[in-house]
């Protein structure tokens, strides 16, 4: 049995797959994203997630010990994005925890943004510390469905 397979029809199907390409590692690809200031690639693999999550968390304490706060920001927001795609990835009786530290983060990041807002470094430090902290926390408690 031979199946035709419209032009059109493709491009139907392909348009589903917008935000969506292929990356090199990540067999499911990368949804593109823009938070605020830049442009987020979250992965569809947790693992993939979570590597982001640390890029951006590298970059955030590099803005800020440069003083570029406006990057600190942006880093902040994709950190905020990329750890709320974590649940939804965890197993059913783990979501509620992992949840739960994700909204904290989510509190967290938006705190750095506030303190970079203000040019507070006290503020910014102690957020870092306390964003480094639930990070952790998600990573150690995170089951994988």
């Amino acid at each position: 049995m031979k199946v035709a397979i419209s032009t059109a029809a493709v491009a139907i199907v392909c348009a589903g797959c917008a935000g969506y390409r292929g990356a090199a590692g990540s067999p499911g690809g990368v949804e593109t994203k823009r938070v605020e200031g830049t442009t987020v690639e979250i992965p569809r693999e947790a693992s993939g997630i979570f590597a982001e999550i640390t890029k951006h968390q590298a970059e955030l304490k590099a803005a800020v010990e440069s003083n570029q706060l406006n990057q600190a920001s942006d880093h902040a927001a994709a950190i905020r994005e990329l750890a709320g795609r974590i649940p939804q990835r965890a197993t059913y009786e783990n979501k509620p925890e992992v949840g739960t530290t994700v909204q904290k983060i989510s509190k967290a990041t938006k705190e750095i943004q506030a303190a970079s807002a203000a040019g507070s470094e006290a503020d910014l430090q102690t957020q870092l510390a306390r964003l480094d902290e639930l990070i952790q926390k998600m990573q150690a408690d995170f089951r994988p469905l």
